[in-house]
């Protein structure tokens, strides 16, 4: 199965980076092909780049656009969004769709 995970990292380094990795390299081993989407924000730095960056984390054309390139480099089978706020914004959900990729989602724990 090829599987596009999408993750958005902050500007300082977690555990969340960590379950990335450990995901991914999990999803190989167990002989699944993984392509990684990885934004950060790093660029959030100005206040400037404050409000912009909240307008943004509602709904990025940007993003949506970054999400359907990915999918049409890696063609997957499913998409995980691991995280996307605030860079990436709930459009890469519309990117999938539109593509008719499915996105699983975990309510609950299940």
């Amino acid at each position: 199965m090829r599987v596009l995970i999408a993750h958005n990292r902050y500007q300082q380094s977690g555990g969340e980076d960590i379950v990335v990795a450990a995901e991914s390299d999990m999803l190989r081993a167990h002989g699944h092909t993984v392509d990684r989407l990885n934004v950060d924000n790093d660029h959030i730095q100005s206040a400037l780049s404050r409000i912009t960056a909240s307008f943004g984390s509602i709904y990025s054309p940007q993003s949506k656009h970054l999400m359907k390139q990915a999918i049409e480099d890696a063609r997957p089978d499913v998409v995980h969004i691991h995280n996307f706020f605030p860079t990436l914004s709930p459009s890469v959900f519309y990117a999938c769709a539109e593509a008719g990729v499915p996105v699983p989602v975990v309510r609950d724990g299940k």
